[in-house]
């Protein structure tokens, strides 16, 4: 770890981009493109001296690689990019097809293993051709220096994902928002801004569920005097609940077992009223 950390560039230090890192170079006299080693020779007690006691411990601990954070898991990357260096340099688009098929390809198989979130964007990362110090900063680790590479964004091609669609997009992004497209030293394709794919409805919504009978006032006192009538014969009475619900009015209109003496009994009413 420490022969790695020895090689690295202070302005990618984790938190040595901001206020913190105007710091540390006040104190150190040190350049952003100063290796690690530089600040690895600056003892803990000077850094603290200068940048208090909890802030120099940090960042003497940072620059010897010791990171004591929790690790925290993210298993889905906010990106998929794909890209090709050119040497020598791509001179035409013609040139250009065959690797842009291939990138294209890789990215679309990218996306396609994650069915359950889709990219709602389309980055093209473009490098024309290189400066004349490009290969001597490179070699230096001066990544600040190096030939600056452009990117422009488009809305991903809806639809499914095929290298197809993605091949169309870059070549109209090379076409109208790249000013000097060749020659070309680096190409990248990239899918990024995904959300997750929304899930339909489970196939029992479209069906409706039947609404209930609305209950009446005969049916409802026919519950609470059969629920009353169980209470005090143990549910003896359940087996009748049917026959007991009947309305009143049917069985008045049942036709009367003995005619004759119903007969008479009207009659003799007809003469009390008389």
């Amino acid at each position: 770890m420490r022969s790695f950390m020895e090689t690295v560039p202070l302005r990618e230090l984790r938190g040595l981009g901001g206020k913190l890192g105007e710091r540390v170079r006040a104190a150190t006299g040190l350049e952003p493109e100063a290796a690690c080693r530089e600040l690895m020779r600056v003892p803990l007690g000077e850094l603290q001296r200068h940048l208090g006691e909890a802030q120099g411990a940090a960042v003497w601990r940072l620059a010897q690689g010791i990171d004591t954070e929790e690790v925290v898991p993210n298993l889905k990357r906010k990106q998929f990019l794909s890209f090709k260096s050119f040497q020598p340099l791509v001179p035409s688009l013609e040139a250009l097809e065959p690797w842009l098929a291939n990138l294209a390809e890789e990215l679309a198989e990218r996306i396609r293993d994650d069915p359950t979130r889709i990219p709602k964007s389309l980055v093209l990362q473009h490098r024309g051709g290189l400066e004349e110090n490009h290969a001597r900063n490179w070699t230096a680790g001066k990544t600040a220096a190096l030939t600056k590479t452009i990117s422009r964004t488009c809305p991903f091609p809806s639809g499914p994902v095929s290298a197809a669609s993605i091949i169309a997009a870059a070549r109209r992004v090379l076409r109208e928002k790249v000013d000097a497209p060749f020659p070309c030293s680096r190409l990248a394709i990239g899918a990024t801004d995904f959300e997750e794919v929304p899930r339909g409805p489970q196939i029992t919504s479209f069906f409706a569920r039947p609404a209930a009978p609305l209950p009446t006032a005969s049916s409802s006192s026919g519950r609470r005097r059969l629920a009353e009538e169980d209470e005090e014969t143990g549910g003896a009475t359940r087996g009748v609940g049917s026959a007991m619900q009947q309305p009143h009015q049917q069985q008045q209109q049942q036709p009367h077992p003995f005619p004759q003496q119903q007969q008479q009994q009207q009659q003799q009413q007809q003469q009390q009223q008389q």
